[in-house]
Order: C-alpha cells, then structure tokens, then sequence
C-alpha cells in the first residue's frame, strides 16, 4: 500500500486510513478535479492546503454529542464553508458541503496508473451520474456495465432498467461513436475529450486487488443541451449473500447525498440497524427489515450485472448500488412515480 500511495502515511490512531497526501477532490455533477494536500501528521494540527492557491484550512476531529471521537471522520472550514469528510479503509473517501448543495468523493493521488496495465482487466461495474448544467432539478443516474480488454479497449453493455429484475446484456453499439480520447497528465489524471465536445478529467485509483476510475464529466452535450457529470467504474468485487438473521448495527455506515424527487438540496447521517429476514439461493437474494419501519427491502446481489446490487424498498421505491470491499458506495434511488434515479448518495462504512 505504500508504494502504491507514495509519500502517504499511516497517522492516526483513531483512523489508521486517514493518510497524508495529495487527494482529488471529485463532486457528482461535473466539477474539474481539484487536487488537495492532507495533512495529518501531527494530531494537533491537521491542515487541508488546496494546491491551486496554497492557501490552508485546518481539519478537526469530528465529535458525536457526548464528545467521542468519531473514527474516520472529519471537518473543515474550506473557503468560508463547513466541510464534513469521511475516509474508507481503503483511503477513499467522500466529502459534503450543505451549505452550497453539494457532495462528492475524494481520491488519493496515483501518478503511474494506466489503464493497459494488467490490473485493470476484467469486469467494471458502473455508475454514470449526470445533470443538467442550466437546472440542478434535472438530473439522473444509471448503471452501465463495462469490460476492459487487455488491449485496454472497452465494450459496454446497457441496462434495461424497466424490467423486474434488471440486467445489463446489451452491448452498446459502435457503429457510429463520438470516440473519446484520453490522454496520461504527468499529474497522474488523464485528459479526455471527443469531436462531439466531450470533456472530461479521469482519475484512477487501486487498493488491494480492485481498480477504479473516476471520470468527472465536465461537458457532455446531449441534443444540444451542456451536461455535467460523473462517471465511477471500478473493477467488480466478490458478493455473496448473507445469512439469515445476520444484522448491521445502526451507525455502520455514513451516508451523504440527495433524496429522489426533491430540490437540490443535500444532507447526511447514518444508517439505522437492519436485519436479514429471508436468503433465496435460487433467486441471489434476500429480505431485510431496518429498525423503526415496518418497510421489507429485498436485495439482489450481481444485478444488474457482477458488482451491482438492486434493491426494491417496499412496493414503490427501488435503488441500485456500486460498492467496493474497502468501504465505499455509491447508490441511485427512483421513487415511484417517475423514471430517473434521481436520488444520488455516497456512503462510508464506519471503522470495523
């Protein structure tokens, strides 16, 4: 892990993850990466420098209402705002600013990635978040499956997400591509763009055996119309069902995002106790209940394609998943009526 970081460290006893370094700084909607430096060498004195301007902000532990530490979680006034972080154990993190209606994700800097590299082979689960850059209302998300080849090419396959139990088999055509090219930066980012009006900045992430990509989109025209994004891709992890009667605690995970359907507000907080009613082998699912609601989830693993998980939320909300093993997910909600997910959260698994 430390040669893959490179002048990062090990530093804190509450969080061992919480590493010094320079990190991006990613939002959902479309913001050009930002590269930061943290800090967190001297316990006493954690700073936060954003290497466009060196100008410096101090980070503070982040403390519940009894004045406990909370592990792995973070705060910061950056240019005038309260920031609240959290870091995965994998050194990802994700990060949320009430103030100005946004969130997003954090990635430690890797200069010598490349996306031909062996590593990068196999399967790729993702999630495309998109909006409209003349109206934060319009937004929505999907999940597309991708293959890398060992020639670094890609197929893509589409999700047909109307069905009742949705997959991703069609493999999307190229008979007529707007080909996106992306160039290696000696920042370690890579600079993509297509004749179409494409642009976007990539970044690219391994921790243990699974790679990811973060591409902020920061212009994509569709009929016309400018568009903002974010597309993550990251290689697909083993998932397996639980067991019957198998429990998360409440406050396992941190979650910050927007709900489906509602302005463009954003908020936080953590995930309430939940339990594994049922387990079907033949259908790769299972039932579980959350504490304080009489809702039944039930959740398939793999679906639509290996890495993604679809869940249905009682009778009219359904959500799907991209997540990794060392502690970070995404997740996309429709609330019925409607047809976009537009529901878009980021969360943390708190420290194990």
């Amino acid at each position: 892990m430390t040669t893959l970081i490179g002048d990062a460290k090990y530093s804190l006893v509450s969080c061992p993850y919480a590493r010094s370094g320079n990190v991006w700084v990613l939002d959902l909607v479309g913001l050009s990466p930002i590269l930061y430096n943290v800090d967190f060498n001297d316990p006493s004195n954690m700073k936060l420098k954003d290497l466009r301007d060196n100008s410096v902000s101090v980070i503070n532990v982040k403390r519940d209402s009894s004045s406990n530490t909370v592990p792995c979680a973070f705060t910061s006034i950056v240019k005038g705002s309260l920031i609240e972080f959290r870091v995965s154990e994998g050194g990802i993190g994700s990060w949320i600013d009430v103030a100005n209606h946004d969130f997003g994700m954090i990635v430690p800097q890797q200069k010598t990635n490349n996306l031909t590299d062996a590593s990068f082979v196999g399967a790729y689960p993702s999630m495309a978040f998109i909006q409209k850059k003349t109206s934060p209302y319009t937004r929505g998300a999907l999940p597309i499956a991708f293959n890398v080849g060992s020639d670094g090419k890609m197929k893509a396959y589409s999700c047909d997400m109307t069905k009742t139990i949705p997959d991703c088999l069609s493999e999307v055509s190229n008979s007529s591509p707007d080909t996106t090219t992306c160039t290696p930066i000696s920042n370690g980012s890579l600079n993509c763009t297509s004749p179409g009006g494409m642009a976007a900045t990539a970044v690219l992430y391994t921790s243990g055996s699974q790679t990811t990509m973060f591409m902020a989109i920061t212009n994509m025209n569709v009929g016309g119309v400018g568009y903002g994004g974010l597309l993550v891709m990251t290689k697909a992890a083993s998932m397996k069902l639980p067991t019957s009667g198998q429990s998360s605690a409440a406050g396992s995970a941190w979650f910050a995002g927007i709900d489906p359907g509602s302005s463009n507000t954003v908020y936080s907080g953590t995930t309430s106790q939940s339990t594994v009613e049922t387990v079907d082998t033949a259908t790769n699912s299972y039932t579980s209940s959350s504490a304080g609601s009489s809702v039944i989830t039930t959740n398939y693993i793999n679906t639509p394609s290996a890495g993604l998980a679809f869940s249905k939320i009682g009778s009219t909300v359904k959500a799907v998943g991209i997540g990794s093993p060392t502690g970070w997910s995404l997740a996309v909600v429709l609330a019925s009526p409607g047809v976009d997910y537009n529901g878009w959260f980021a969360y943390i698994r708190a420290k194990r």
